[in-house]
């Protein structure tokens, strides 16, 4: 028999079970005493169980390799060495192994398969034996962290917040080259009253290099400075001298992770570090955020009520449109509406992200929108006939989804305990800041996808909460309000039909050049496209 060893270990076990040395010595031992040839070898070192076996280099290669038909098995040290994650995780990957034609052999457990209703109840159990293994050394990893907190010695990997380095002790000090690009934040906001964009305008302007790239990040560029960069700074508590551990917590239903909440400022952990800025600027600059963003939702800058705002989607770069409200010489309002890669040309630039849109006249393309939604209002058949088919629908694949909502929220859970496990390598010097990123880039990627696929069935229960012909009265009393008072509707009235009834709205500005150009209007649950 001709053979392949998969070997994989996490820093924390290294330590207390061995390395990749002590996996690969026994997997050649038990080659040798069952006389099979061993071609190859594939390794995950510092790697956690909880991340896929296809998202780690070792296991994306041994995958790529196994179409080829070159060896007949894969030898590993322990079931566990496959998989840590919840207890589909491992029949799953050997059902996935097997359809190569190899056989998986353990030399701790033997023959691995998923063949049998036996062989799936003992991976199970291996799987729940794997799994309360990560869940005790997460335990480990926290209570470390949490000990290394109370005696003021930075947990947050090697990553220190801007404006700070970690020194040889692992304490917080000040960089003074960040911590000047810090002060002139705040001074720029508060002082000179910039907006946050105008800010990481002038900041990129001045290449002053993006956070990421002070600390030696590298791997996914370009960084830019971006308003919300600049935002979560003026946010930082920790430039006022005190640094807090460990602030969120997860939120579960029946055992599930649904979600994260801040922890009671009793529960948190919290030390002093150096001050970056006053106690009076960094308070004045939060209150300015505060205010800004109060007038922002109450009229998209306090000046006038953007209507379609977080609505409109560029059809040329696929970017948002955002409100654009200047006054002219006379001091008169013009509202507009204006893609955000020219809006913001300094993400265009730094992303190599082209688009050739013209700004839109508000009004204007408010009063179009109020004039699609009539003609729809006027004859509303088959807008309400779709909309009680796709909620037929829905409702048959409700339990479908209610089973994936559950399994994506677990995975979930893993992903944390993945990034929690990544996060310790790195403080502890075990796995290198680049490959440590590479593996919470892979994280992230995956995290994003789940997220928006909950987001997608999220809608849809909440949609369905409701009685379906009660949903279906709503919609069509809706419509016919718009019939009926069309003219005499406030703009909070049209916001709040716009949010019931609209979904998005793409703008193809570019195509003719007018204030009238080809809109998709995507009403919920429904696509329609409606041309200019």
């Amino acid at each position: 028999m001709k053979a392949v060893s998969y070997l994989r270990v996490s820093s924390d076990e290294q330590r207390e079970r061995g390395t990749i040395a002590t996996q690969r010595a026994a997997v050649v031992e038990y080659a040798a005493r069952e006389g099979i040839t061993l071609l190859d070898e594939y390794a995950d070192d510092g790697v956690s169980g909880a991340i896929p076996f296809e998202k780690r280099d070792g296991g994306l290669n041994l995958f790529r390799d196994a179409v080829t038909g070159k060896f007949d098995a894969v030898i590993v040290w322990s079931a566990s060495r496959l998989s840590r994650g919840d207890k589909l995780a491992l029949p799953l990957l050997l059902l996935k192994l097997e359809t190569f034609g190899l056989q998986v052999i353990s030399v701790s457990d033997g023959r691995l398969s998923a063949e049998s209703a036996e062989d799936e109840l003992m991976l199970a159990i291996k799987a729940y034996q794997g799994r309360k293994e990560r869940e005790q050394l997460r335990k480990n990893i926290v209570s470390g962290h949490r000990r290394g907190a109370s005696e003021m010695k930075w947990q947050g990997g090697a990553m220190a917040p801007f404006g700070y380095r970690v020194n040889d002790g692992r304490r917080l000090e000040i960089d003074e080259e960040q911590a000047d690009v810090v002060r002139r934040i705040f001074n720029w906001y508060v002082n000179d009253e910039l907006s946050t964009t105008k800010i990481a305008a002038r900041l990129n302007a001045d290449q002053i290099p993006h956070p990421f790239e002070w600390n030696g990040k590298h791997g996914n560029p370009p960084y830019i400075w971006t308003a919300s960069t600049v935002s979560h700074t003026l946010r930082n508590s920790v430039y006022l001298g005190k640094y807090s551990y460990n602030k969120t917590k997860v939120i579960k239903q029946d055992g599930i992770a649904v979600g994260k909440e801040r922890k009671d400022e009793s529960e948190l952990i919290s030390y002093d570090v150096p001050a970056v800025v006053t106690r009076e600027l960094f308070e004045m600059a939060n209150n300015l955020l505060i205010s800004n963003r109060k007038m922002r939702r109450e009229g998209g800058n306090g000046k006038r009520f953007n209507l379609l705002r977080g609505l409109l989607t560029c059809g040329i770069c696929g970017s948002k449109y955002n409100a654009h409200n200047p006054r002219n010489g006379a001091g008169k309002v013009n509202g507009y509406y204006l893609c955000n890669v020219i809006r913001e040309p300094y993400k265009a630039t730094a992303r190599g992200i082209t688009c050739d849109s013209k700004r839109l006249r508000a009004v204007e393309l408010e009063n179009r929108i109020k004039r699609e939604l009539f003609i729809l209002a006027v004859e509303p058949g088959v807008y309400i006939d779709q909309l009680r088919e796709r909620i037929e629908q829905l409702t048959e694949e409700q339990q479908t989804a209610q089973s994936k909502s559950e399994q994506l929220r677990e995975r979930l859970a893993e992903i944390d305990i993945a990034r929690d496990e990544i996060l310790s390598f790195v403080t502890k010097r075990l796995i290198s800041q680049s490959k440590a990123d590479e593996q919470l880039g892979r994280l992230a990627d995956e995290e994003t996808t789940i997220r928006a696929t909950l987001d997608s069935l999220q809608t849809s229960f909440d949609l369905l909460k409701s009685n379906p012909d009660d949903l279906l009265r709503k919609v069509s009393a809706t419509l016919r309000r718009i019939v009926a008072d069309f003219g005499s509707l406030t703009d909070e009235e049209w916001r709040g039909i716009f949010l019931q009834v609209i979904a998005g709205i793409e703008v193809n500005r570019g195509l003719n050049g007018n204030q009238n150009p080809p809109l998709a209007v995507t009403f919920n649950l429904l696509p329609v496209v409606e041309e200019g």
